[in-house]
């Protein structure tokens, strides 16, 4: 099984903010610490592009919240401060981790 995890791209939130984001970093580390993943296993995803992203969103709304021109009620729903950090983790959140080498004369899925 590999596991991917996003937890090194950290989102500057304000002080209080009630959103527990360390729960990530200790969740893979805890994963580690009891052999439940091996690190080998382990992986960090590629980011998600614009085309894929506009699979699930309209053009306009991808721009906006690449560029953090997206309006006060569409950032309310999201429940972060916009910053560059926001959207590199999101898009990675969606992203894949590349796919694992296959031995030869393997059949594909």
């Amino acid at each position: 099984m590999r596991v991917f995890h996003t937890d090194q791209f950290d989102i500057p939130l304000p002080e209080g903010h009630r959103f527990p984001l360390a729960k990530y970093r200790m969740l893979r580390e805890r994963l580690l610490a009891t052999s439940a993943v091996a690190p080998a296993a382990l992986g960090v995803p590629e980011a998600a592009s614009d085309r894929q992203l506009a699979l699930a969103h309209t053009p306009a709304y991808v721009a906006g919240s690449t560029t953090g021109t997206l309006g006060g009620p569409a950032m309310r729903r999201i429940g972060f401060p916009w910053s560059p950090q926001l959207v590199e983790r999101s898009r990675r959140s969606v992203g894949r981790l590349p796919p694992e080498p296959r031995p030869s004369g393997a059949a594909s899925r």
